[in-house]
Order: C-alpha cells, then structure tokens, then sequence
C-alpha cells in the first residue's frame, strides 16, 4: 500500500509512512537473528553446550549451520530461542546471567551502532516517517522494541511452550537456589541423551543418562529417560520397573502422571499376558482422555488395543500417530507395529510394505526382530 500510493505521488506521506512501518517490522523479524546469535556465541565462549538455535516458531521450513550452530527455520517469524546448557555447576549463576544477557546486548549494539549516523531531529520526532524513507529509524526502532520486549519480566510462547523472558531470567539468575542450579546441569545430561537417541544411538544416550544418574540419582527427567531408552532397547521389563518408581512418586510435573501411565502401558502391550493387558488399557485409556493430541500417546493406545484384538480401532490410531509422529525412530516404531497388526490380521503382503518402510525409516528400530518374528510367525502358520 505505502508504495502504490509513492507512485500516486511521492507528496503524499501516508506512503512514506506506511513504507516505513513496513520496514520496522522487517527489521523486527530479522533482527531476531543477532539477538539468538549473541546468545549462542556467548554460550560458546563460556563454555556451555549450545545444542540448537530455533528462529521462529510453527513447524520447521529448514534445517541449516548458522556460524557453526545446528539452527532451524521455523514458518511463524514470532521469537526464537537458542537450546543450550551448562557443563558444569561452577559459576553457574554468573554464566547463566552472561548468557541470557548476550541477546538483549547485541540489540543494544545494534541500536547504538545506527543512532550514530542519525541525527537527532530524526529520532525525537515521529513526523518524520512522513519525511522520506527511513531504514534507519525504522531498524533503531526495531532493535529498540525487541530490547524492551525481551527484557519485560514475563513467561513468552516458544517452540518448547511458555518460558520465562530474558529479562525474567537475568531477575532469576541472581537467586538460583542449588536445587534449580542442579536442574540446569542435569539438563545438559538430558538433551545430551535424547540428541543421541533422536538419532538412534540408544547405546550412547543410556550412557549420558547414566552419567548424569550418578550425580543427580532422584532427576524425574534422567529416570524417565532411563525407562524410554529401555524400552528402546527392548528391555521392557526394566523400563517397565522405572516408570512404575516415577509414577508412584509425588511429582510437580502436571503431565507425569499421563506420561507414566502411557509409557507402563506401552510396556505392558509389548510384555504381553492377560494382567499386564488389563493394565495396559486402563492406563492407556486414561492417558488418552489427558493427552490424546499426543502422537505417542494415540500410538501406545492403538498399540494396546492392537494387542487386545482390537485391530480396526488400533491400526487407526496406530497409523493416525505415525503420519503425525516428527521424528524418524518413531515413525519407524509405528511402521512396525502396524506391519505387526496386519500380520495378524492375515495382511501379510501390507505386513511386508510396513516392515521394510520401518528398516528404511530406522535401520537401527528395536521392534524390527520383533516384528520379522511375527510376520515369520504367521507365514509360517498359513503354510
């Protein structure tokens, strides 16, 4: 608009004005990329471990190197966050707080930069977006208003749900107590192992976990790790044994709860006999009614009522949780469990498809011998 009414006629200011508002807003997206860089490169310098910068929100458009950092575009240009955790407890409380602060400072960098070839009528008056085109103003504002924004002591949406502000957790870091400086280190433990087992290193991912096990033994988040990781390598009962702990803890976690019963209930269908599958739809039907937008959680439900007989219903949710599942291990998993209910159900050509669209998803996937036995099982049994 601002440039059909500049060829109207360059007299008029509302096209000036428009323009330049427009490129306000340009600069408020762009400008997210220094700010998420600063503090990744402060991270880095004092020796934390930057795991992955996240530049908007939505789903991911791309992944790319950003100055040597695994970065991801996301399609919403709202925010961005950078994954990162300390490696130590030593100056935890100083090195949180330089590390939060590096965002806000490079905006101030910024600003300060363009205001020296501004002049001061520019920025004291707001007629003078009216007055021709103004990137300059237009980006120390931009700058400006992420400052301030960032700074506002509140919880902000992010890719990860609401988390405080930087301003609300420069506030925080002065009164770390030693329990939530533990939590910032056991959290490098844990994003240490679910990298690993993203990419199907489970062996290396249990290691993490146990390493940060040994230091924070009671961690909710390490001992529920330890059980999904089992599960992963096929040790059901194991896995079974440490969400049974967690579920009778008194956790602070509101989601614990749902999560451990979807995750026994998994165990429970995989382990097989009557008493386990009673569990197993009890559980699963109560995690469902708590957090059925879940893929997994769809998925362990179809994959009890699959191992209950009930094989319309499950294979539904069952492929229903692998077309929405993100990561390639877990499409695989649901591949295979359907290739296990369509062999069942006699569908062994369909049994096949699934079974190799698994091997190729995850070479790596635990349930794949599972899942050739079954099908060998019921060629066997036709023959």
């Amino acid at each position: 608009m601002g440039l059909l009414f500049w060829l109207i006629g360059p007299e008029i200011r509302i096209g000036y004005i428009l323009i330049n508002v427009f490129l306000f807003q340009l600069f408020l997206v762009l400008t997210i990329v220094p700010h998420e860089l600063g503090h990744a490169l402060m991270a880095r310098l004092i020796g934390m471990r930057v795991f992955k910068i996240y530049l908007g929100s939505g789903r991911t458009m791309f992944s790319f190197k950003l100055l040597g950092f695994d970065s991801e575009l996301r399609s919403l240009p709202t925010g961005g966050v950078v994954v990162a955790a300390h490696r130590s407890l030593e100056h935890l409380r100083v090195n949180q707080f330089a590390f939060i602060l590096a965002g806000p400072a490079i905006n101030v960098l910024l600003a300060a930069a363009i205001w020296t070839f501004l002049s001061p009528g520019t920025l004291s008056s707001i007629h003078q977006l009216g007055h021709g085109f103004q990137p300059g103003l237009a980006f120390f504002c931009a700058n400006l208003a992420v400052l301030l924004e960032n700074l506002w002591p509140r919880d902000v949406a992010t890719v990860f749900g609401r988390v405080p502000s930087d301003g609300k957790q420069l506030f925080q870091a002065f009164f770390l107590s030693r329990e939530k400086r533990e939590l910032h280190h056991a959290a490098g433990f844990i994003m240490e192992a679910a990298v690993c087992h993203q990419i199907g290193d489970c062996e290396v991912a249990r290691r993490w976990v146990e390493e940060g096990l040994k230091l924070y033994p009671d961690n909710e988040a390490l001992l529920n790790w330890h059980g999904v990781i089992g599960l992963d390598l096929g040790e059901y009962g194991k896995a079974r044994d440490c969400f049974l702990e967690l579920l009778n803890r008194e956790s602070r976690q509101p989601l614990m709860r749902p999560l451990m019963l979807n995750n026994i209930a998994y165990a429970d269908a995989l382990l097989g006999g009557e008493d386990l599958l009673k569990e197993a739809d009890a559980f699963s039907q109560e995690a469902m009614m708590a957090m059925s937008w879940m893929p997994a959680i769809r998925g362990t439900r179809g994959t009890v009522l699959v191992a209950m007989g009930s094989f319309d219903e499950g294979l539904a949710l069952l492929r229903d949780s692998m077309s929405q599942a993100t990561q390639t291990n877990h499409k695989a998993q649901n591949a295979c469990l359907i290739a296990e209910a369509e062999s069942l159900c006699g569908n062994l050509i369909a049994a096949r498809n699934y079974l190799e669209e698994a091997r190729k998803l995850d070479p790596r996937c635990s349930l794949l011998p599972r899942t050739e036995a079954i099908i060998q099982q019921a060629l066997s049994s036709r023959s």
